[in-house]
């Protein structure tokens, strides 16, 4: 978490959203929101049509990207090649 972390503080917000998607309940989330000092917005999966089933997620975490339209593009990034990812889509 702490380079995801590092990754979002320096994100242009006007043209990269994160959102993390949780898949256990509220308590669990706030608990997990402390502990790893996450400071983008979080929402849980039940709460918004089984967004973990909808997206095939089989573990956590899990990057999964968009472009403008809702099509996912890439899925699973991690570190310096979501950040080179992320840099391309701006």
């Amino acid at each position: 978490m702490p380079k995801f972390n590092k990754l979002y503080r320096k994100l242009d917000k006007t043209k990269v959203a994160f959102i993390g998607v949780a898949h256990d309940n509220s308590k669990s989330l706030k608990k997990g929101i402390a502990k790893y000092k996450i400071d983008w917005p979080q929402m849980l999966s039940s709460e918004n049509g089984n967004l973990v089933e909808k997206c095939k997620v089989t573990g956590f975490p899990t990057t999964v990207l968009f472009d403008k339209t809702g099509r996912v593009i890439a899925v699973n990034l991690r570190n310096e090649e979501l950040e080179k990812t992320i840099e391309k889509l701006k």
